[in-house]
Order: structure tokens, then C-alpha cells, then sequence
């Protein structure tokens, strides 16, 4: 008798507010109770959801569809699909800024970064990158909502002043980085590069590329 390897489905991202949301890549999203960790409930009517991100008072959760070029927006009131916001090409990854007023979409195959105001749930605004690579894949915010981090194929990170909508910098990291998160106080960005092994700590204050930290193999 022979044994197939299960095949196992990933679950494309999660954010946590008063519960857990798994966006799964069939096209659901399931709700987690925190407390137990079971299963309490999902959300279907999803394409490919690759994204998440919630606003603050946790009413809403914003959710990029890969498949549609469209981001769909949860009432966590209701666990139901509220709005449905026409974005862009190949939808990857979405932030929130803190103050709640901008979520911020990446457009990874027309290199641009699509701006949602939430109150209209409407495109306001687009940063592009240029015509040919790089591709923008994660983003982040500072904590007071005046800067967004966008890390890029081209093994760099772009800092976009979100009220003029330019690249002030862009910054040299490590190889194909990916995941970013910035510290509670705003001083440092932690850029995870995917193909280096390592992790680039940015001096957000000075405008540096602090450090590379290597991980084990």
C-alpha cells in the first residue's frame, strides 16, 4: 500500500483584534475565539485572499482578494462582507495606518501601492514605483500615520511621506525582503529578507539601514 503526502492548505495571513481572522486561500475567512482558540465562525465570498488588516476600533478588517483585483471590507459586527472596493492588478498585501484614516494596498505586478481613505471605502490615491520591477509586497506604518515602509523586490524599502504621497527615501536592506513590522514607539523597523537569512533593522530617527542580522541556517 502506498502513502500520499496530505496536502495541507495555508492559511494566507491572520490579524487579531478582539478575535482571531485567518484569511485561508480557498476564499474564507475564519474567526478564532482568542480565548479557547476554537473555531467560532467563517466568512466566505472571498477570491484568493492574501492580506489583512484591521481598523483600530476593530470594526472593520480590510481584505485584499489576489484573484479580482478587488479588497473586501468585513463588519466585525456582523461577520459579513459590508463593501466591496475596486483596487488594482495582483493584490498582495494591505496596512492599516494607526490613526485609521488610510489602508494601504500593494499592486505587486503594476509596482504601485493603491491608498483606501476608510471613511469612503473609496481609491483616493496611488504611489506608483516605476514601470518595471521593483515590486512592492509588505508595508507598514509609522505610529503617528506619517510615514508608510514598503519593502520591494529590488532588495530595498521605500519610506512614503503618506500626507505628500512621495518616496522620500528608499534604502538598501538584505536579499528579497519581505515581512516588516516597526516598533511600538517609531524608532525601528525590523525588515525580514526572505532569500538573505537575515533580518535589516532600520534606524526609523536617523534614516539608516541600522544593522543586518543573520539568523542560523
Amino acid at each position: 500500500m502506498s502513502l500520499s503526502r496530505p496536502q495541507v492548505e495555508q492559511p494566507a495571513a491572520f490579524t487579531v483584534f478582539y478575535y482571531g481572522y485567518v484569511a485561508k486561500e480557498s476564499g474564507t475567512v475564519v474567526k478564532i475565539d482568542t480565548g479557547t482558540n476554537e473555531t467560532v465562525g467563517s466568512i466566505a465570498g472571498f477570491s484568493s485572499p492574501k492580506g489583512l488588516a484591521v481598523t483600530p476600533d476593530g470594526s472593520k478588517i480590510y481584505v485584499t482578494n489576489s484573484v479580482g483585483e478587488t479588497t473586501s471590507v468585513i463588519n466585525t459586527l456582523t461577520d459579513t462582507i459590508a463593501d466591496t472596493i475596486e483596487v488594482s492588478e495582483s493584490l498582495n498585501q494591505v496596512a492599516m495606518a494607526p490613526d485609521g484614516a488610510k489602508a494601504y494596498v500593494s499592486n505587486s505586478d503594476v509596482n504601485s501601492v493603491s491608498v483606501i481613505t476608510t471613511a469612503t471605502n473609496l481609491v483616493t490615491a496611488t504611489i506608483f514605483f516605476g514601470f518595471n520591477p521593483p515590486t512592492p509586497y509588505c508595508l507598514a506604518v509609522t505610529p503617528d500615520s506619517q510615514k508608510l515602509f514598503v519593502t520591494k523586490s529590488d532588495n530595498k524599502v521605500s519610506i512614503v511621506n503618506t500626507v505628500t504621497g512621495n518616496v522620500d527615501t528608499t534604502l538598501d536592506v538584505g536579499t528579497r525582503p519581505f515581512g516588516i513590522v516597526i516598533t511600538p514607539d517609531g524608532t525601528k523597523a525590523y525588515v525580514a529578507n526572505k532569500n538573505g537569512n537575515s533580518v535589516s533593522v532600520i534606524d526609523i530617527i536617523n534614516v539608516t539601514a541600522q544593522r543586518l542580522i543573520k539568523s542560523a541556517a
